[in-house]
C-alpha cells in the first residue's frame, strides 16, 4: 500500500485520533473464538460467541449519552448447534463516553455494564447457561467497548500524534467481578500495564486508518465463587492481551479490531487443585454497513 501526503512525509505527519465523530448510527459485529487447553496442550473446549450491536451516538455538548443496542447474541457451545440468548435480544443501554476513566465508571464497573443482566441467563432452548460461558458472554461486551467502542481513544488521543508515539493508560489497580450472587465480594480483576502505540497506517474498506497497537501484561484475577451454600471454589489466574485497532482518521470510529487474549487459570476447591488450564480468545470486531447488519440479523432470525 502506498500512502501519499502532499504536505509532508506521511511517516512524520501528525494524526488526529479523535476527530469530531461521524454522528450516524454505527453497526458492528464482534466475534470471539475461545479455545481452552489442558496443561499438556490438549484441547478441552472450543466455543464461539457473536455479538451484533449498533451505536446511536449522543451529543457531547448537550451531554446526551450514546445508546447501544444488542440486536442479537449467538453462542456455539463445544460440539453443539448454535443457540441465541433471548434476554440480550434488542437490549439497549446508554452511557456518556466522557464520564468514564479508561473504561471504568465511578463504581469501578467496566463500561458501566450492569452485571445483573448476565446472571441466570438461558438460551433459546430454555437451557441454563453455566458460569464459564456466562462470563464469556459478558466479556464479549467488555471486549467490544475496550477495543472498538466510541470512547476507546478519547483519553489517549492527545498523547498519540505520530507514528511511533507510545503511552501507558492510567488504570485502576483492580475492579470488581461480581456477575451474580454466586460471586463473593472479594472477587477481583487485577489490571496490568496497558499500553498503546501508533505503529503505522492502513486502509480498511477504503478508509484511511491509523494502526493502534494495544497490549496489556501483568494482569490477573481472583474469583471466589460459591455455586452451592456449602461449596466454595477459588480461581486465580494471569492474563495478557495484544492486538491492533484500526482507527478511522476521518470519522473518529474504530473500523476493525483484532486482539488475542491469553488467560492461565488455576482452580482449587478447599485448597485442593482441581484444574489448571489456558484459555486463548481470538477477538475480531468490525464495522459494517446498515444493510449488511440488517441482513445478518434477519438471516439469523429465519
Amino acid at each position: 500500500m502506498t500512502v501519499e501526503n502532499s504536505d509532508s512525509n506521511w511517516a512524520e505527519s501528525e494524526f488526529e485520533l479523535a476527530p469530531p465523530r461521524l454522528t450516524d448510527t454505527q453497526y458492528f459485529v464482534a466475534q470471539n473464538t475461545v479455545n481452552q487447553h489442558a496443561t499438556g496442550g490438549r484441547l478441552l473446549n472450543a466455543h464461539s460467541y457473536e455479538l451484533n450491536i449498533m451505536c446511536k451516538p449522543g451529543n457531547a455538548s448537550s451531554r446526551t449519552p450514546d445508546t447501544y443496542t444488542c440486536s442479537r447474541f449467538t453462542w456455539i457451545p463445544t460440539g453443539k448447534a448454535k443457540v441465541t440468548i433471548p434476554t440480550l435480544a434488542d437490549w439497549s443501554y446508554s452511557f456518556d463516553p466522557t464520564s468514564f476513566k479508561n473504561g471504568f465508571d465511578s463504581q469501578g464497573l467496566a463500561w458501566g455494564l450492569p452485571h445483573s443482566k448476565f446472571d441466570g441467563m438461558k438460551d433459546n432452548l430454555g437451557n441454563g447457561i453455566s458460569l464459564d460461558p456466562q462470563y464469556q458472554i459478558y466479556s464479549l461486551f467488555n471486549y467490544f467497548h475496550s477495543f472498538c467502542g466510541s470512547n476507546v481513544v478519547i483519553d489517549v488521543a492527545p498523547k498519540l500524534k505520530r507514528i511511533g508515539d507510545y503511552t501507558k493508560l492510567e488504570m485502576p489497580k483492580e475492579s470488581p467481578v461480581n456477575l451474580g450472587e454466586i460471586f463473593l465480594s472479594t472477587s477481583r480483576f487485577i489490571h496490568g500495564e496497558t499500553t498503546m502505540k501508533i505503529t503505522g497506517l492502513s486502509v480498511v474498506d477504503c478508509n484511511p486508518c491509523a494502526v493502534l497497537r494495544v497490549s496489556d501484561i501483568g494482569g490477573g484475577y481472583k474469583m471466589m465463587i460459591r455455586p452451592m451454600p456449602f461449596l466454595r471454589v477459588k480461581s486465580i489466574g494471569a492474563t495478557r492481551y495484544s492486538g491492533n485497532l484500526f482507527v478511522d482518521l476521518k470519522t473518529g470510529w474504530i473500523r476493525r479490531s483484532e486482539v488475542t487474549v491469553v488467560d492461565v487459570t488455576k482452580t482449587t476447591m478447599y485448597g485442593i487443585p482441581v484444574d489448571v488450564s489456558t484459555m486463548i480468545s481470538d477477538i475480531q470486531i468490525k464495522a459494517i454497513s446498515q444493510e449488511d447488519y440488517e441482513s445478518r440479523v434477519l438471516a439469523e432470525n429465519e
